[in-house]
C-alpha cells in the first residue's frame, strides 16, 4: 500500500473518534480537555484535513487568533503542573500558533 493510500486510511479510521463539534475527547485528560481540528490538522493540503470542512478550520483558525494573550503567546489547555513546564508548553504552544496562522495567510 503506497503512503497516500495509508494516509488515507488512517484519516479514515480516524474519523469516527471526531465529534460533531470537529473536536476529540482526551481520554484520562483534565474535565471536559479535547482537541481541536487544528491541533488535529495544523496545516492546510495534508491528508489530515479530510476530517473537517473549510468552515470548521476557518473557525479554528478565529478561535486560536482570539486565543492570543496580551503578552504576545498563546496558553495550553491541559493541566499546569509547574511553574517550570507552563513556561516550557507555552513556548512550544505560542510556536505553533504563530506557524498555523502563517500557514493559514494570518500572520
Amino acid at each position: 500500500m503506497s503512503w497516500p493510500a495509508r494516509a488515507a486510511a488512517a484519516v479514515d479510521r480516524f474519523r469516527s473518534a471526531i465529534r460533531d463539534d470537529g473536536t476529540v475527547a482526551v481520554e484520562g485528560g483534565m474535565e471536559n480537555e479535547h482537541l481541536k481540528p487544528l491541533h488535529l490538522s495544523p496545516r492546510p493540503g495534508t491528508p489530515s484535513r479530510a476530517l473537517f470542512g473549510d468552515e470548521t478550520i476557518a473557525a479554528d483558525v478565529d478561535r486560536l487568533e482570539r486565543e492570543q494573550l496580551d503578552d504576545g503567546g498563546w496558553d495550553f489547555h491541559f493541566l499546569h503542573f509547574s511553574p517550570g513546564q507552563t513556561v516550557e508548553w507555552r513556548g512550544v504552544v505560542t510556536l505553533g500558533a504563530i506557524r498555523t496562522l502563517r500557514d493559514h495567510g494570518r500572520a
